[in-house]
């Protein structure tokens, strides 16, 4: 008996630590992205990461002289959170998407609320190839600088006209009035969308989808046997 509570206070105390050491992993990585960005922009890959794949060189040239940055930063770190957190602290409107593990997201300060994350989104669901096959992000990410181009802008009329109602990623967050979305690499997409346009566009895409399914069913055939109830044939 004394044996399995030892075991099960093992047990608890490495969960407890587990939970203390998350938050100060996650600052940590965001101190040292926002260093980074701050002395040397636009692109900062922690030391040591070798996956997800990425070619930063390529990805510091799509960028050029945009008001983008981008952070790779280790696995367990929330995207959303440290995207967010990052562009708090730069100077200026800024753009900021950060891929944590196989997970991507995106904030802004210079774009209308849930905007830089349905980007981010986009960016993943035209490159899952190469997401699923080679885990290389590169692609995703210059995807997602090109689309920063043609975003709304916060405080202009496209903006004010959706239910964001004129208000960026930072304004929601002082709020405390966000909502992130997950999105997965190799699912979907990647990151978490704020309130507004980012839960719209999620619920579009669901109930196209459900419109899409809807009526038909799709028998697999046996082996031998023809197909009786496939799309076309009776």
């Amino acid at each position: 008996m004394r044996r399995i509570l030892a075991v099960v206070a093992g047990l608890v105390g490495a969960g407890l630590a587990l939970l203390v050491a998350a938050p100060a992993a996650h600052a940590d990585a965001v101190d040292d992205a926002v260093r980074a960005l701050s002395t040397s922009p636009p692109v900062y890959v922690a030391p040591g990461l070798t996956e997800p794949k990425v070619d930063a060189d390529a990805v510091r040239s799509a960028i050029g002289s945009r008001p983008v940055r981008i952070a790779v930063l280790p696995s367990g770190t929330d995207a959303y959170s440290a995207a967010l957190q990052i562009g708090q602290r730069l100077e200026g409107r800024v753009t900021v998407g950060v891929v944590s593990g196989r997970t991507f997201n995106a904030a802004s300060n210079a774009l209308c609320q849930g905007v830089a994350s349905n980007i981010a989104k986009m960016a993943t669901d035209a490159h899952l190839t190469e997401l699923r096959e080679k885990n290389d992000v590169t692609p995703t990410l210059t995807e997602f600088v090109r689309r920063v181009d043609s975003a709304p802008a916060a405080n202009t009329p496209a903006c004010g006209q959706s239910s964001a109602g004129g208000r960026t990623d930072v304004d929601a967050a002082a709020a405390d009035d966000s909502s992130p979305w997950p999105w997965v690499i190799g699912i979907g997409a990647l990151g978490a969308a704020g309130a507004g346009g980012g839960v719209l566009y999620a619920r579009n895409r669901r109930r196209q989808r459900a419109q899409a399914l809807e009526g038909q069913r799709l028998v697999v055939p046996r082996v031998g046997q023809g197909c009786c109830c496939c799309p076309g044939q009776r």
